[in-house]
């Protein structure tokens, strides 16, 4: 018998990628739309520039895996960017180039539509290749009987199989290949092959429901029960990677499951299927422009839909009054969050005091007194924070990444739990803060895998950041999520439900978009295999559990990267030899009061990170946090600082702008080198009324222009 480990091994997991690395110099928010108070036009992909720029990975290096062939059945090639084409796919690869202008989504044409076929929006899938399917098979219960089905048998890997082929035929085939992709691994469990170390019992449950549906206890129909399963559920993860467009990870697979059933028809013809989509994408790419570089590693990506699963109850994506005020506690005197609403004057606080339990829609940030310009409003601490730098390096803090090096903090500062040593903390807060929470839940396992497949803050030429960070992210959060329900005093009994989670919101399109204008990057390893493989080892029994299921993993995806932001810091330490200069690592945050913030083209608020992006041009200035005893944060820390721009008058809307200058020219010794804030805001007010395309700003009426008019004549005397 052949063992799969807690952290998953691949074949060649060795990555050399040959991009180079370009980090932004500041921080920079990720999200299009942070808190549901933008349609679905947004400013395009959350994390990804405009779907198709391209995204190159970080210049990573990770540890070649070892193991039994066997043992890798269950488990995907990771996407790495030194794995060679196969002879066939680069053969195929035409020269000539194909570009496709695909239609965008009207709104108008989809109500016809929809109303014409008695369809439904919110049952036609992610999928962008299986949208007419999915609108000839929404209308059934059978999804439905499948789920109660597998609530009284979890390990019979039979029903995971119907249930992705359901999946797929309605279009979610992100959702078809997360099922498919457990039914391979309860196969192996039950066939021996392989084994689950956290669910040891595990193979005995799988023959045992089989064994109970075919009311036979021969070993014989059991191992070709498993075996023809094993077929089904591979044709259906190709089938379903065919509709997320992840062609590379489909080709992968393909590979595999023909090892295994060399001469199947179906296998065949799905490999040939992903053979040519893989050409087409690599194709369109390249009559795009993009870098030979970029078109390797964007096509190992598939793409889906944001798109809400309308199986999942409609109340574990409410904002409660209760959530609200608990958001509250954490502001001090400057601001709330209210709920906003729109109108003829734009956004305002809504007149409607909503019901307990009740859904309170989109939430902006309000000035609660008079704020003077250049006032620190908001220091916004976080532990969603990661990085690129392993905490057991302990050189950054596990709790809030801050530097753990000299001249930044002294080593007698420095915190190391009694439990392990593989992490640090720069203070009692942050060690007491993990240790009494999500450590406890990590601590002792290995989760290298996650790193070593996951090469997050990798940046593309335009300075956008690749998106193998969410993995990563979803280790900690889950692990905090975990550790809150375990709570004797908890009354989560969600992970979606979370206060961390609860708050944030995806941008899903409007309820009426058929199929939304942009799709976004997704790939097999990074939304299905890692998140499993993280809850499995967490001890998170995937197949008998209700509520961690991968419409809630995915769900909890959009949500994450709708509201994270981004930053790079670079600080220059000493050693014996003398100073260092250069080390530069790469953050995801997740502010859990600062997400709040909605945008405008004419933001009153500033912000950037405690993430110091040069320690030799930086001044301390940068850091600090407003408060009468000078207080800074740490270098490298995830909290965000959030500054008046202006003076704010009591009750304002507070605004950040989610693209930075909305002229992209705001750069150290760039086109504003000099330039004034009333003459940079003159220019942003032509700016502005020319046309941004931004829903927000269109939405803003005349009255809000004339008084950012009369602002800037104000400061210009």
């Amino acid at each position: 018998m052949h063992f799969i480990p807690q952290t998953p091994v691949y074949e060649d997991a060795n990555s050399s990628s040959d991009a180079s690395t370009i980090y932004s110099s500041h921080s920079s928010p990720v999200s299009s739309h942070q808190n549901g108070a933008i349609s679905e036009s947004g400013l395009g992909p959350p994390i990804w520039s405009n779907g198709e720029d391209a995204v190159k990975l970080s210049n990573a290096t990770s540890k070649k895996a070892v193991a039994s062939e066997t043992s890798l059945a269950a488990l995907p090639s990771p996407p790495l960017s030194d794995c060679e084409l196969e002879t066939e796919i680069a053969d195929a690869v035409l020269e000539a180039p194909i570009t496709v202008n695909p239609a965008k989504s009207n709104l108008e044409t989809d109500k016809k539509l929809a109303k014409r076929l008695n369809l439904d929006a919110d049952w036609m899938g992610t999928s962008q290749v299986y949208a007419t399917q999915a609108a000839y098979t929404q209308a059934s219960n059978w999804r439905k009987a499948l789920l109660d089905d597998l609530t009284r048998s979890p390990y019979d890997p039979s029903i995971y199989v119907d249930l992705s082929s359901v999946d797929c035929k309605l279009g979610y085939t992100d959702i078809c290949v997360a099922n498919a992709y457990r039914a391979l691994l309860l196969v192996q469990a039950g066939s021996d092959t392989a084994q689950i170390t956290s669910l040891p019992s595990l193979a005995n449950d799988v023959r045992t429901a089989i064994q109970f549906r075919l009311r036979t206890a021969s070993s014989l129909i059991i191992a070709e029960e498993l075996k023809e399963i094993r077929l089904q559920a591979s044709q259906l993860l190709l089938d379903g990677l065919k509709g997320c467009s992840a062609s590379w990870d489909g080709l992968q697979e393909a590979k595999k499951a023909l090892k295994e059933f060399p001469g199947d028809p179906e296998l065949l013809e799905l490999k040939k299927e992903l053979l040519e989509d893989f050409k087409t994408a690599h194709q369109e790419l390249v009559a795009a422009g993009c870098k030979p570089k970029n078109v390797r590693e964007l096509t190992r990506s598939g793409k889906i839909f944001q798109k809400r699963y309308p199986w999942v109850d409609e109340s574990l994506f409410w904002r409660t009054p209760a959530l609200v005020r608990d958001v509250n506690k954490e502001f001090g005197e400057n601001a709330q969050v209210r709920s906003v609403v729109w109108g003829p004057e734009g956004i305002s606080p809504t007149k409607r005091v909503k019901r307990e339990g009740e859904d309170v829609g989109p939430l902006g940030i309000f000035a609660t007194r008079d704020i003077k310009e250049d006032e620190v409003i908001l220091v916004d601490r976080t532990l969603l924070g990661i990085s690129d730098a392993r905490s057991n390096q302990l050189d950054w803090c596990d709790g809030c990444n801050a530097s753990l090096r000299m001249p930044y903090l002294n080593p007698k500062d420095v915190h190391h739990p009694d439990c392990c040593k593989s992490v640090a903390y720069c203070s009692q807060e942050c060690h007491n803060n993990a240790i009494d929470g999500y450590h406890s839940l990590l601590c002792g396992k290995e989760f290298d895998w996650v790193y070593t497949s996951s090469l997050i803050g990798a940046l593309g030429e335009n300075g956008e950041y690749g998106s193998r960070w969410r993995p990563i992210m979803f280790k900690r959060l889950i692990a905090i999520v975990l550790s809150d329900m375990k709570s004797s005093s908890s009354a989560i009994t969600h992970p979606l439900q979370h206060p961390l989670v609860a708050r944030m919101a995806a941008n899903y399109p409007h309820p009426d978009i058929l199929t939304p204008e942009s799709a976004h990057h997704w790939q097999f390893f990074e939304n299905v295999v890692a998140p499993t493989q993280i809850l499995l080892q967490l001890g998170i029994d995937v197949f008998s559990s209700q509520i961690f299921t991968q419409e809630v993993i995915q769900t909890i995806y959009w949500r994450v990267e709708n509201n994270a932001n981004m930053a790079s810091t670079e600080l220059t330490y000493s050693t014996p030899a003398g100073p260092v200069q250069g080390e530069k690592v790469n953050q995801v945050n997740v502010n859990p009061n600062y997400l709040f913030f909605n945008h405008s083209c004419m933001p009153n608020v500033t912000w950037h990170g405690g993430a110091v992006p040069d320690s030799n041009a930086t001044e301390i200035s940068w850091l600090r946090t407003g408060t009468a005893e000078g207080e800074v944060e740490k270098p490298g820390s995830s909290s965000v600082i959030c500054i008046a721009d202006r003076d704010i008058k009591k009750g304002e809307e507070l605004k950040i702008s989610y693209v930075g200058d909305p002229l992209g020219l705001g750069e150290e010794g760039g086109y504003w080198e000099g330039v004034s804030r009333a003459g940079k805001r003159e220019w942003m007010l032509k700016w502005f009324d020319d046309g941004c395309g931004c829903e927000v700003c269109e939405k803003e009426n005349e009255d809000a222009r004339k008084k950012a008019v009369v602002a800037a004549a104000e400061e210009n005397v």
